[in-house]
């Protein structure tokens, strides 16, 4: 079943902080579907295509910005939902959300039960947007504008912070980038709790992935732990396979989104990203029977189904003959996570064999 996000008191929110005038309450007219596709295409042209635009104002500009809030702000709500829920990121005090935009991280966040939450991002627009949003859902929500180039971010230390989309435009074309991200990170560990993390949130395109995976690599090299969704604490086996590795969530898509795919020619019935939360404290204990399903589900020639894992023992084959009818196999996908016990050791990974144990954690 696809992941239903609560967005259904939102959408209409969206739509009257954006329009200066009447208009349906449910969706989009034609012209301004097409208005806003116009738009949607220049964003994902300019962020994970040519990425003409990465490190730019472009939320300044109101053409975008609309773009932004009917389109990119209901997916990036739900891929901040759902990893805060996937990596377990329990409910707490306070929580910031690091270049906020018109805040669709803080607003998972509120969704979630956290109740003191604050977004900081450096165009005052977005945040106008997200004050407004606010108001209309009866939530209090603390914005400030703030600029990287400034510093760290002022505030009491955080339980949790939140960068979605941040990282990957931070120092972007520089040679020392990831080494630049990862020195910020290590300062901006020191503005957690005792038990506070981070939830770092990117697109799942071949750069912003590689270097999300880089960043990954580095923080651990420094004694970081990785909380979510990798169970193998050292460097990236993925990676080092030149590959890539991301989640997918597959969503019931809203109405609102729906028309302006379309319009756009773009597919978002699945919405593929990348997520990590990170823990400067050190790595978590990792049961070694759990693994993170790291592929789609794949037919070899001898008919046997399988999928690539990774574990505490890193990245491998997960096998079972045709006839394996388990039903958490049966519905294995990517980014699910599985409890494997008694497996059998084949060439390469493991097999699942009449005394294989297979469960959710």
């Amino acid at each position: 079943m696809d992941y239903s996000p609560p967005l259904d008191r939102w959408l209409p929110h969206l739509l009257s902080v954006w329009r200066s005038g009447p208009g349906p309450a449910d969706g989009l007219t034609t012209s301004e579907a097409d208005r806003i596709a116009v738009g949607v295409k220049e964003l994902s042209r300019g962020l994970t295509g040519d990425r003409s635009l990465v490190g730019q104002r472009y939320l300044a500009r109101g053409d975008l910005l609309g773009a932004y809030l009917l389109y990119y702000w209901p997916v990036s709500f739900a891929q901040t939902l759902f990893a805060l829920k996937q990596g377990s990121v329990a409910r707490g005090g306070r929580a910031l959300d690091l270049g906020s935009g018109p805040a669709p991280g803080a607003f998972a966040l509120l969704e979630a039960g956290w109740n003191h939450v604050t977004a900081v991002d450096r165009s005052a627009e977005a945040l106008a947007v997200a004050t407004k949003l606010a108001s209309l859902g009866g939530h209090r929500l603390e914005t400030s504008v703030w600029d990287a180039d400034q510093g760290l971010p002022a505030g009491e230390p955080w339980d949790l912070i939140v960068a979605g989309h941040f990282f990957n435009e931070m120092a972007s074309g520089s040679a020392d980038r990831i080494e630049r991200r990862a020195a910020f990170l290590q300062a901006l560990a020191g503005r957690l709790t005792a038990t506070g993390r981070i939830l770092i949130l990117e697109p799942a395109s071949h750069i912003p992935n590689a270097e999300a995976l880089a960043l990954r690599d580095a923080l651990v090299a420094a004694g970081w732990g990785v909380s979510g969704p990798c169970f193998f604490q050292g460097a990236c086996p993925a990676r080092a396979a030149g590959a890539a590795c991301h989640d997918v969530l597959r969503w019931k898509v809203p109405h609102l989104v729906a028309q302006t795919a379309r319009r756009a020619g773009i597919d978002k019935r699945e919405l593929p990203f990348t997520w990590l939360v990170v823990d400067p404290k050190g790595p978590p204990k990792v049961d070694p029977a759990l693994l993170r399903v790291v592929s789609e589900p794949l037919l070899n020639k001898a008919g046997r189904r399988r999928v690539v894992a990774c574990g505490a023992a890193g990245r491998f084959s997960l096998s079972a003959p045709g006839a394996y009818r388990s039903p958490e196999w049966i519905r294995v996908n990517r980014g699910q996570a599985l409890r494997v016990t008694d497996p059998e050791l084949r060439e390469g990974g493991w097999g699942l064999g009449p005394q294989t144990r297979l469960s959710s954690p």
